[in-house]
C-alpha cells in the first residue's frame, strides 16, 4: 500500500514537472513572438535526404559569418558571443557585430562560434557561428506537402528561400518559410485548391 502511494505520488510529481517546462517554453516562445524584432534570412539549398524530422523542416541560412581582421581577433572556437544584426539591399539579415558583451538592443542571438578561418590573404578572419533555431514546425498534415513543395523549390536555382525570424534577448523562433515571396503554408494551401500535383 506504501509503495503504491510512494508510486503514484512520483509518477504525479514527473508529470507536474513536464508540464511545467512545456509550459515554459510556450511562455518563452510567446515572449519572443511579442516582443522580438522579425528577420528575414536567406536560406541556403538543402540535402534532399534529409529535410524533415517528424513535423519540421530543418533549415540552413547563409549569413552565419562574421569578419575581422587578425589584430582585432580576440574570439576562440567554443566561445559563447553575443551578435546583433543589418538588413542588405534585400532585406535579409546580416551579421553586423559579434561582443562578448550584452548589446543594449533586445534584437541580438546569443551563439557559438563553430569554425575561425584565414581568408587567401591571410590578413583576415572569418568567424562562423551556429544559430540558436534550425526548425520549422507545421501541421501533421502539412507536413509532407510542405516538404514536397520545399524539395520542389530548392531543386530550383532561380526560387528564392528565406525564412522569417524572431529574434529576442538572445534567442530566435522560426516563423515561417517563404518560398518566392509566398509563406509555405500559404503556398500548399494553393497548390492544394488548385489540385497541383506534389512530386
Amino acid at each position: 500500500m506504501l509503495k503504491g502511494k510512494i508510486l503514484w505520488i512520483g509518477f504525479a510529481a514527473m508529470v507536474l514537472i513536464q508540464l511545467a517546462v512545456l509550459i515554459k517554453m510556450i511562455s518563452s516562445n510567446n515572449i519572443i513572438l511579442n516582443k522580438g524584432e522579425e528577420l528575414y534570412f536567406k536560406v541556403q539549398p538543402i540535402d534532399p535526404e534529409d529535410p524533415f524530422r517528424g513535423r519540421y523542416i530543418t533549415l540552413r541560412f547563409e549569413s552565419t559569418s562574421f569578419k575581422t581582421t587578425k589584430e582585432d581577433n580576440t574570439f576562440i572556437i567554443g566561445d559563447l558571443v553575443y551578435i546583433t544584426f543589418t538588413t542588405d539591399q534585400y532585406g535579409m539579415a546580416q551579421i553586423d557585430e559579434m561582443s562578448f558583451e550584452i548589446p543594449e538592443t533586445t534584437s541580438y542571438l546569443e551563439v557559438p562560434i563553430n569554425y575561425i578561418s584565414d581568408n587567401q590573404a591571410g590578413d583576415s578572419l572569418t568567424i562562423e557561428v551556429e544559430y540558436p533555431f534550425n526548425r520549422l514546425y507545421l501541421e501533421e498534415s502539412k507536413a509532407p506537402m510542405a516538404e514536397a513543395l520545399y524539395l520542389e523549390a530548392s531543386s530550383d536555382g532561380d526560387i528564392e528561400i528565406y525564412a522569417l525570424v524572431s529574434v529576442f534577448n538572445g534567442t530566435g523562433l522560426v516563423t515561417s518559410v517563404y518560398i518566392d515571396g509566398v509563406p509555405i503554408e500559404i503556398a500548399v494551401e494553393d497548390r492544394i485548391k488548385n489540385e497541383e500535383p506534389f512530386y
